[in-house]
């Protein structure tokens, strides 16, 4: 019984070994998965990335200083009409 409890002990810690292995090697995979497109355009194209950042800017700026506060008032005079405040 003692042995067969040690064996079971060494087959679980050897199991856990082996997967937290596997969990490594798929965070690699997944890392250079993700990182390794961008990176690759960064070094083939080094002035992309600022017009991308320009171009998202400026889509960020519409939407939080033209939309959204056109949104909100919009709201606020439908609560406002149906009684809800």
């Amino acid at each position: 019984s003692g042995e067969k409890d040690s064996e079971i002990d060494r087959n679980c810690q050897s199991e856990s070994v082996t997967s937290r292995l596997g969990n490594a090697n798929s965070r690699v995979l997944a890392a250079a998965l993700a990182l390794g497109p961008p990176v690759i355009l960064a070094y083939s194209f080094p002035d992309i990335f600022l017009v991308a950042l320009e171009e998202a800017g400026l889509l960020g700026g519409v939407s939080l200083y033209g939309i959204i506060p056109a949104l909100s008032i919009m709201f606020i005079r439908r609560s406002i009409a149906l009684g809800d405040t």
